[in-house]
């Protein structure tokens, strides 16, 4: 049960409750490094046709975000986390395809963090096995059911 109320608030966040704090350029809330990533994903994932330097000079709604690197804060465009378009109409044409990823729901926030983390990795590794359709090993069932054997966990398998 917590874990589908778990997930039901997840999905509610990323639609309704990701909120734009300020309209702003990539490089007024991040630094270099981090607006070059921004920048090379746009360009990735945009339905137009559009130079860095267009990227650069859009003014994204901005949401307040922590860091899983170091937890420290920042501010990333809303339209990067949120679900929804509504209030995000000018950036969604900038990355129109999204799902949610490296967010955790918990009563405990020092668990909530590390299930954020474990959401990020799960994602990265997805990632690399989609892009290079490689994987360095596959995991057959009875080895699973052994791995999870008097484990707490809930659900059959």
């Amino acid at each position: 049960m917590r874990t589908a109320l778990g997930e039901y608030f997840e999905r509610r966040h990323f639609y309704k409750e990701i909120v734009s704090k300020d309209c702003a350029l990539l490089s007024e809330f991040l630094g270099e490094a981090e607006v070059k990533c921004f920048v090379k994903v746009f360009l990735q994932t945009t339905s137009r046709k559009m130079s860095s330097e267009c990227v650069e000079g859009h003014r994204f709604e901005m949401s307040k975000v922590v860091r899983i690197s170091d937890f420290s804060t920042c501010y990333i465009p809303a339209v990067f986390i949120s679900l929804s378009w509504h209030g995000l109409e000018k950036d969604s044409p900038i990355y129109p395809l999204r799902d949610t990823c490296g967010c955790s729901f918990h009563w405990d926030p020092e668990v909530a963090f590390f299930g954020a983390i474990k959401e990020h990795m799960e994602r990265q590794f997805l990632l690399r096995f989609w892009l290079t359709k490689k994987c360095n090993s596959l995991v057959c069932e009875r080895q699973v059911k052994s791995l999870l054997e008097n484990k707490k966990i809930s659900g059959a398998i």
